[in-house]
């Protein structure tokens, strides 16, 4: 019975410090709520190379919004070119454009994860340039 008496004593502090943090107007912000910010996720991939069948995508990974970015309520995008291998991943990745240099780290390391079901002549693997643009915007 002392237990449960002595648990009940201790469960009122956390309830009376929130109760008073809301009573005295702590616990609001005048700051404007801040906005949401959309998962990046690319547009269509263009391939240009020498062949017939242009790879498709096997695994793509998430792509992070920079927190600092988030915070500033900027919106961008960045676009990137790479080479698909015949093993099917990437390499030679580069930002092409970026409107903020975080957004085009953010999606070099997105597209450096990539792997794609190669590009095929005569039913052999072979390598393809790809292109894509990563929107970074709100909701």
């Amino acid at each position: 019975m002392r237990f449960d008496k002595a648990l009940m004593h201790y469960m009122r502090l956390p309830i009376l410090a929130l109760l008073l943090l809301v009573l005295s107007g702590c616990a609001t912000s005048n700051q404007p709520a801040a906005r949401k910010p959309k998962e990046p996720f690319p547009g269509p991939i263009s391939f240009t190379g020498d062949f017939d069948q242009a790879p498709t995508m096997r695994f793509m990974p998430r792509t992070v919004f920079p927190p600092f970015l988030i915070e500033r309520g900027q919106s961008g995008s960045a676009t990137i070119v790479f080479k698909v291998k015949p093993d099917g991943y990437v390499e030679e990745a580069r930002v092409e454009s970026a409107t903020e240099p975080a957004f085009g780290a953010s999606a070099l390391g997105t597209v450096g994860r990539m792997s794609f079901r190669p590009a095929t002549k005569a039913g052999r693997p072979t390598a393809a340039v790809g292109r894509v643009t990563f929107p970074f915007e709100f909701e």
